[in-house]
């Protein structure tokens, strides 16, 4: 959209990092209010800030709204994920706590992806086929097809053998066992 509609050709790295800088202010003011219990106020700003960045985004078509919304989604889901993620595992008792993590994680790529087919549904005005070759072709395989694109999958695959190859080698259970022996604080 950026480099498309607003001609900003090298401004996708700062658009991340203000997405960043969003979801790092959020989490430290929404911290404090999970902490102190307030999740469904927590989740109702989240809501509230997040639909407000993406209007700006839809709506202002210039590089101060493009970037501001940046900002003010990541300002949004900061306070969004945790708030949704809480809620989840909290339905849950304790032993059951890794399984509703993963319950939850799995349903929000779920819905990332159909999210993302029926964006190319409306986009293609109604037409199915269209919709498939659409995010297929137009996006996921151009996606792939651009270098940089596929340095940063490269690396982390790379990334995932090697903390996969760190747990097969004992690593992650040795840490934990230095840990319990030197860390005594809670916090």
């Amino acid at each position: 959209y950026g480099k498309e509609e607003l001609g900003i050709t090298s401004g996708s790295g700062f658009f991340f990092m203000l997405l960043s800088i969003g979801l790092i202010l959020s989490r430290l003011a929404g911290g404090r209010t999970l902490r102190r219990g307030l999740i469904h106020q927590n989740a109702a700003i989240g809501v509230v800030v997040a639909l407000c960045g993406y209007l700006l985004f839809a709506l202002v078509h210039s590089a101060w709204g493009f970037y501001g919304a940046a900002l003010i989604i990541g300002l949004g889901n900061g306070h969004l994920f945790p708030a949704f993620q809480t809620m989840f595992l909290n339905l849950g008792t304790n032993d059951q706590r890794g399984t509703a993590n993963s319950t939850f994680l799995v349903s929000w790529d779920i819905g990332i992806g159909i999210g993302i087919i029926a964006g190319g549904f409306i986009y293609a005005g109604g037409n199915f086929e269209t919709a498939i070759n659409h995010v297929l072709f137009d996006g996921f395989v151009a996606s792939l097809s651009d270098s940089y694109n596929m340095g940063i999958i490269i690396f982390l695959v790379l990334l995932g053998a090697l903390v996969s190859m760190m747990n097969k080698a004992g690593g992650s259970a040795a840490f934990g066992r230095w840990a319990s022996t030197h860390i005594k604080s809670r916090v």
